[in-house]
């Protein structure tokens, strides 16, 4: 489970709530934190990432507050179609690369009691 936050302090509340509730169905998760100041070296976003990553995982890269992103939803595209070569697009193209580094590393959701194992359990989750 991929579970968004922005760096404020009302998202990193609910990102604990939801993480508990995460664990308490066996699943694994990481945080993404997202809509971040273009500027990523702000205190606040460097203290919204300490946290995620000190309550059990965060993604990389932090996923800024572009415009990029509101005009390919504006026109229903997303953002690597919206604008190939932007960097909002480059933030998605290392995104899509973490996770699937993450899902290779996933021996822990295969052994929860009671989990589905099969090959078509682990592409849904």
């Amino acid at each position: 489970c991929v579970i968004p936050a922005r760096p404020n302090a009302f998202d990193l509340w609910a990102s604990e709530i939801t993480r508990v509730r995460v664990k308490e169905k066996g699943k694994d998760y990481a945080f993404l934190l997202n809509q971040c100041p273009p500027a990523q070296q702000s205190a606040r976003v460097e203290l919204g990432a300490k946290a995620l990553q000190e309550m059990g995982g965060l993604l990389a890269p932090l996923v800024s507050s572009r415009v990029d992103y509101q005009e390919a939803a504006r026109l229903g595209r997303g953002v690597s179609e919206y604008n190939p070569d932007g960097v909002a697009a480059e933030e998605m193209r290392e995104l899509w690369v973490s996770i699937k580094r993450r899902l290779k590393k996933q021996p822990s959701a295969a052994k929860t009691p009671g989990a589905k194992t099969t090959k078509a359990a682990r592409k849904a989750a």
